[in-house]
């Protein structure tokens, strides 16, 4: 992959706490039909990209039911990009 790519995912990212979610009841669903499957929070994204030797740099939260988590290079052209909290 270029140092200048990016890579934009377009996924569900479970949210924290207790509050209702979309991405909470589809991760039960998955649980219970597709042999484990499941949705990620926003760490899990995050160890996931970065062992696929990215980093994750924003996470748009789009108030639908997916969101949108851009990944780059680390130490590439987008790199210095401000890290979402």
């Amino acid at each position: 992959m270029p140092s200048t790519a990016k890579l934009l995912i377009v996924e569900r990212v479970v949210p924290r706490g207790n509050d209702p979610s979309p991405a909470k009841l589809l991760d039960i669903r998955m649980l219970v039909t597709n042999a484990g499957g499941r949705e990620r929070t926003e760490h899990e994204w995050r160890k996931l990209v970065e062992s696929a030797g990215l980093r994750i740099v924003s996470i748009v939260r789009t108030g639908g039911p997916w969101d949108v988590l851009e990944a780059v290079v680390p130490g590439g052209a987008h790199a210095d990009h401000a890290a979402c909290a």
